[in-house]
Protein backbone atom coordinates (compact mmCIF):
# COMPACT_ATOMS: atom_id res chain seq x y z
CA UNK A 1 0.00 0.00 0.00
CA UNK A 2 1.20 3.76 -0.86
CA UNK A 3 1.01 6.33 1.64
CA UNK A 4 -1.48 9.26 -0.64
CA UNK A 5 -2.53 12.68 0.65
CA UNK A 6 -6.01 14.17 0.09
CA UNK A 7 -7.20 17.71 0.05
CA UNK A 8 -10.13 18.60 2.52
CA UNK A 9 -11.93 21.32 4.51
CA UNK A 10 -10.19 24.70 4.21
CA UNK A 11 -7.09 23.06 2.00
CA UNK A 12 -6.36 21.15 4.92
CA UNK A 13 -4.55 17.71 3.76
CA UNK A 14 -5.33 14.18 5.62
CA UNK A 15 -2.72 11.13 5.12
CA UNK A 16 -4.11 7.66 4.15
CA UNK A 17 -2.63 4.66 3.52
CA UNK A 18 -4.44 1.91 1.92
CA UNK A 19 -8.25 1.73 3.23
CA UNK A 20 -6.91 3.68 6.85
CA UNK A 21 -6.65 7.73 7.78
CA UNK A 22 -4.48 8.44 9.82
CA UNK A 23 -4.07 11.05 12.81
CA UNK A 24 -1.57 12.33 15.06
CA UNK A 25 -0.49 10.26 17.83
CA UNK A 26 -0.72 12.12 20.86
CA UNK A 27 -0.49 11.44 24.61
CA UNK A 28 -3.65 11.00 26.26
CA UNK A 29 -4.72 12.42 30.08
CA UNK A 30 -7.78 10.96 31.15
CA UNK A 31 -9.46 12.94 33.99
CA UNK A 32 -12.59 11.66 36.20
CA UNK A 33 -15.29 14.18 37.00
CA UNK A 34 -18.29 13.98 38.76
CA UNK A 35 -21.59 15.33 37.40
CA UNK A 36 -23.86 17.42 39.52
CA UNK A 37 -26.11 15.78 42.25
CA UNK A 38 -29.44 16.97 39.56
CA UNK A 39 -27.37 15.58 36.90
CA UNK A 40 -26.97 12.17 37.85
CA UNK A 41 -30.46 10.54 37.42
CA UNK A 42 -29.84 11.48 33.75
CA UNK A 43 -25.79 10.91 33.04
CA UNK A 44 -24.66 8.81 35.72
CA UNK A 45 -22.53 9.71 38.51
CA UNK A 46 -19.32 10.59 36.25
CA UNK A 47 -17.71 10.69 32.70
CA UNK A 48 -14.21 11.26 32.13
CA UNK A 49 -12.90 14.05 29.68
CA UNK A 50 -9.34 13.63 27.70
CA UNK A 51 -6.76 15.83 26.90
CA UNK A 52 -3.52 15.65 25.95
CA UNK A 53 -0.04 18.14 26.68
CA UNK A 54 0.84 16.95 22.77
CA UNK A 55 1.14 19.75 20.22
CA UNK A 56 -1.58 19.58 17.52
CA UNK A 57 -1.38 22.25 15.17
CA UNK A 58 0.94 20.87 12.57
CA UNK A 59 2.03 21.72 9.14
CA UNK A 60 3.24 19.22 7.11
CA UNK A 61 6.04 20.01 4.73
CA UNK A 62 5.96 20.84 1.36
CA UNK A 63 7.04 17.52 -0.96
CA UNK A 64 6.46 17.08 -4.71
CA UNK A 65 3.98 14.30 -5.53
CA UNK A 66 6.39 12.00 -6.71
CA UNK A 67 8.71 12.17 -3.68
CA UNK A 68 5.97 11.20 -1.57
CA UNK A 69 7.61 7.91 -0.83
CA UNK A 70 10.70 9.85 0.53
CA UNK A 71 8.65 11.88 2.25
CA UNK A 72 6.61 9.30 4.53
CA UNK A 73 8.11 6.89 6.41
CA UNK A 74 5.98 3.67 7.09
CA UNK A 75 7.34 1.33 9.77
CA UNK A 76 4.58 -1.73 10.83
CA UNK A 77 5.32 -3.90 13.69
CA UNK A 78 4.45 -7.49 13.00
CA UNK A 79 4.36 -7.95 16.95
CA UNK A 80 1.77 -5.51 17.26
CA UNK A 81 0.08 -7.13 14.45
CA UNK A 82 -0.94 -10.49 16.30
CA UNK A 83 -2.12 -8.18 19.61
CA UNK A 84 -5.73 -9.16 20.32
CA UNK A 85 -6.90 -5.71 20.13
CA UNK A 86 -4.76 -3.20 18.33
CA UNK A 87 -7.17 -0.55 18.28
CA UNK A 88 -5.29 1.47 20.76
CA UNK A 89 -2.18 4.42 20.77
CA UNK A 90 0.12 1.85 23.00
CA UNK A 91 -0.58 -1.44 20.17
CA UNK A 92 -1.09 0.46 17.39
CA UNK A 93 0.77 -1.20 14.65
CA UNK A 94 1.58 0.86 11.90
CA UNK A 95 2.85 4.23 12.49
CA UNK A 96 4.17 6.73 9.89
CA UNK A 97 6.55 9.39 10.36
CA UNK A 98 6.89 12.85 8.58
CA UNK A 99 8.64 15.99 8.52
CA UNK A 100 6.10 18.91 10.28
CA UNK A 101 6.08 22.54 11.65
CA UNK A 102 4.32 23.84 14.43
CA UNK A 103 1.83 26.61 13.12
CA UNK A 104 1.55 28.61 16.46
CA UNK A 105 -0.96 31.09 14.72
CA UNK A 106 -3.53 28.05 14.59
CA UNK A 107 -4.78 27.37 18.41
CA UNK A 108 -7.92 25.94 20.05
CA UNK A 109 -11.26 27.79 19.89
CA UNK A 110 -14.06 26.90 22.47
CA UNK A 111 -11.31 24.29 24.08
CA UNK A 112 -11.33 22.63 20.28
CA UNK A 113 -9.45 22.65 17.59
CA UNK A 114 -10.00 26.01 16.14
CA UNK A 115 -10.34 26.73 12.10
CA UNK A 116 -7.40 26.45 10.13
CA UNK A 117 -5.65 30.02 9.12
CA UNK A 118 -6.52 31.11 6.02
CA UNK A 119 -2.78 31.38 4.94
CA UNK A 120 0.71 30.35 6.80
CA UNK A 121 3.94 32.13 5.11
CA UNK A 122 7.03 30.81 5.94
CA UNK A 123 7.77 29.64 9.67
CA UNK A 124 10.37 30.19 12.20
CA UNK A 125 9.57 26.73 13.81
CA UNK A 126 11.62 23.98 14.52
CA UNK A 127 11.21 21.41 11.54
CA UNK A 128 10.07 18.43 13.63
CA UNK A 129 9.09 14.53 13.33
CA UNK A 130 5.38 13.89 14.14
CA UNK A 131 4.56 10.45 14.17
CA UNK A 132 0.73 9.45 12.50
CA UNK A 133 -1.09 6.66 13.63
CA UNK A 134 -4.44 4.89 12.47
CA UNK A 135 -7.22 6.97 12.94
CA UNK A 136 -9.17 4.11 14.71
CA UNK A 137 -6.11 4.01 17.19
CA UNK A 138 -6.34 7.20 18.32
CA UNK A 139 -9.26 8.91 21.22
CA UNK A 140 -8.19 12.65 20.47
CA UNK A 141 -8.42 12.83 16.85
CA UNK A 142 -6.34 15.52 14.48
CA UNK A 143 -5.63 14.00 11.16
CA UNK A 144 -6.39 17.24 8.73
CA UNK A 145 -3.39 19.04 8.83
CA UNK A 146 -2.12 22.57 7.13
CA UNK A 147 -0.48 22.02 4.29
CA UNK A 148 2.75 24.41 4.33
CA UNK A 149 2.43 25.11 0.89
CA UNK A 150 1.89 22.14 -0.71
CA UNK A 151 1.79 22.22 -4.46
CA UNK A 152 1.02 18.71 -5.51
CA UNK A 153 -0.52 16.02 -4.00
CA UNK A 154 -0.24 12.01 -5.37
CA UNK A 155 -3.18 10.06 -6.22
CA UNK A 156 -6.53 12.02 -5.50
CA UNK A 157 -7.90 15.43 -4.71
CA UNK A 158 -11.22 16.01 -3.00
CA UNK A 159 -12.57 18.92 -4.21
CA UNK A 160 -13.18 21.52 -1.09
Amino acid sequence: MEVITSRWYENSIAVERGPLVYGLEMEEEWVKKEFPDEERARYDSYYYEVNSPTKWNWGILNFRGEDIKDHFRVMVDPEKQQEKYFWNRENAPIRITVKAKEIKSWGLYNEMAGPLPFSVNQSNAPEEEITLIPYGCTTLRICLFHPKSIPVFQSKSIPF
